[in-house]
Order: C-alpha cells, then sequence, then structure tokens
C-alpha cells in the first residue's frame, strides 16, 4: 500500500512539473513573440510641397524636406517614400536626393550620434539599413569614413565602404589613449 501511495505521489508530482514546464515555456514564448513584433512609429515630415500617388504608393516631398523616423532624421531637397498598400501602409523605402541629403541617427541612449551625407540616401525599413550613394560620408565621434557608396546597418552598428573603381575608400580614426 506504502509503495502504491509512494507511486502515485510521484506520478502527481511529475505531471505537476510537466504542466507547470509546459506554462514557463508559453510565457517564454508569448514574451520573445512580443518582443518581435514591430510596432508603429511615425514618420514626421516636413516639406515645401508634397504629391501622392496611388497607384504606384508613392509619396514624393519637394524643397526643404525634413523627416524624423524614431532616432533617425533625414534632410534632403527631394524625398520619396514607398509603402505597401496591402501591408497597412508599411514603409518599405524611404529616398532622399540633395546636394548633399544629409542624416544624422542617434543611439537610444543618446550618448551616440552618427552623421552622413551623401549625393542620395536610401532607407530600407525591412532592414534597418542607409544606403549612402555619391561623395558618401559617415561620421561617428572625430572618425570618418568617405566613399562612393556607403552601407550602414544600424541595428547591428556594421558599415560596409567601397569606392569608384580605381579610388580607394578614405577612413580617419581616432583612437584615444
Amino acid at each position: 500500500m506504502l509503495k502504491r501511495h509512494i507511486q502515485y505521489n510521484h506520478y502527481n508530482l511529475r505531471h505537476i512539473l510537466k504542466i507547470l514546464l509546459i506554462i514557463i515555456l508559453c510565457m517564454i514564448t508569448s514574451q520573445s513573440i512580443s518582443l518581435k513584433q514591430k510596432t508603429q512609429k511615425p514618420i514626421l515630415i516636413e516639406s515645401n510641397q508634397q504629391s501622392i500617388n496611388m497607384v504606384t504608393n508613392t509619396i514624393t516631398f519637394i524643397g526643404q524636406v525634413n523627416i524624423n523616423y524614431d532616432y533617425l532624421n533625414i534632410n534632403a531637397d527631394i524625398v520619396t517614400i514607398n509603402y505597401a498598400q496591402k501591408e497597412k501602409n508599411k514603409c518599405k523605402i524611404i529616398e532622399g536626393y540633395g546636394k548633399p541629403a544629409t542624416f544624422k541617427q542617434s543611439s537610444q541612449n543618446k550618448n551616440k550620434l552618427i552623421y552622413g551625407k551623401s549625393l542620395k540616401i536610401c532607407y530600407k525599413t525591412s532592414s534597418n539599413t542607409l544606403t549612402l550613394t555619391g561623395n558618401a560620408h559617415i561620421k561617428l565621434l572625430n572618425s570618418e569614413i568617405k566613399g562612393n557608396k556607403i552601407n550602414y546597418v544600424i541595428n547591428k552598428n556594421y558599415i560596409e565602404a567601397s569606392n569608384k573603381p580605381g579610388k580607394q575608400v578614405l577612413t580617419t580614426l581616432v583612437i584615444y589613449t
């Protein structure tokens, strides 16, 4: 009888532990899913004029364009925004043109500012990537990179630069000792 009681309690304990494990896994999974979900962030835009083409899902802004999106600020003469209407007007690409077009990106804790300029700036929301093309220049603290094309993956803090054939990328590093 005592043996049967111990086996029964052991079975109950294992059953309870399995249920607790399932509950904990569900809680962890739901938290990780909620972290991956995209939040809606407004894009604030100022310009002298704008036009919307609902056939191509493109908005064009002309004249002293200033865009603020999350921690990113873009200034340009002309900006086009392509969005996916089927995905609840999800912004896909922001392209800015200027002489030069500029951007400023601050980190969430506001202790780092990255500045950049080029003839064309393209921001892809899906990959969180800025591509600067044409006399591209990025400056972080006192260090800078110059080339014809610079890709900056914002969430990975990764920069890749290239130049026209026969020309080299110029990098100036300031190292504090």
